[in-house]
């Protein structure tokens, strides 16, 4: 998902648009057709400008407020070859998701469920086979290995306890 239709905006078919890229929206939908996140509805998207936060958009064959009320809350997406070239030690959330949490002896803690940002940098949530879960620090020093080959995520085995457990 690259960007969420948050609202209307006016009476003549524009919608603000939450962008959710670290590269801009703009760089995106120059070169691509969004989505829905389940595939089933193509949208062509002008920016016009970015205010308090989102882009103000007119989406293609929508001319009035209430078409642009219906499409709220719609989950854009773009196509995986749409996509930039990451550079080295760069990971789409998307990519992390689901991967297998091992600690640092080699033993299976659970699966990354989620990666979140509240701004002070990412956190990734593990899901532990005990079905219990932890928002760990994605930095270097915690997460210590990503191998998309082997489908796992090291992780230093002291975040992977939770405050009730013995360290």
């Amino acid at each position: 998902m690259i960007a969420e239709i948050a609202a209307p905006h006016g009476t003549s078919g524009l919608v603000k648009v939450r962008d959710f890229t670290l590269a801009g929206l703009d760089r995106y939908l120059s070169r691509a057709v969004t989505t829905n996140v389940s595939g089933t509805q193509d949208f062509r998207l002008v920016l016009k400008n970015r205010t308090g936060g989102v882009w103000i958009a007119q989406v293609i064959g929508i001319n009035t407020r209430q078409e642009s009320d219906a499409l709220r809350g719609t989950q854009l997406a773009i196509d995986r070859q749409d996509f930039e070239t990451l550079k080295s030690e760069e990971y789409y959330h998307a990519d992390l998701i689901g991967l297998e949490v091992m600690d640092d002896a080699g033993e299976r803690c659970g699966k990354v469920h989620a990666i979140y940002n509240f701004g002070a940098g990412d956190i990734i949530e593990v899901q532990r086979q005990d079905r219990k879960t932890l928002l760990i620090p994605f930095t270097k020093e915690i997460v210590r290995k990503i191998d998309f080959a082997t489908h796992q995520v090291t992780i230093d085995g002291a975040h992977l306890r939770d405050d009730d457990e013995e360290k």
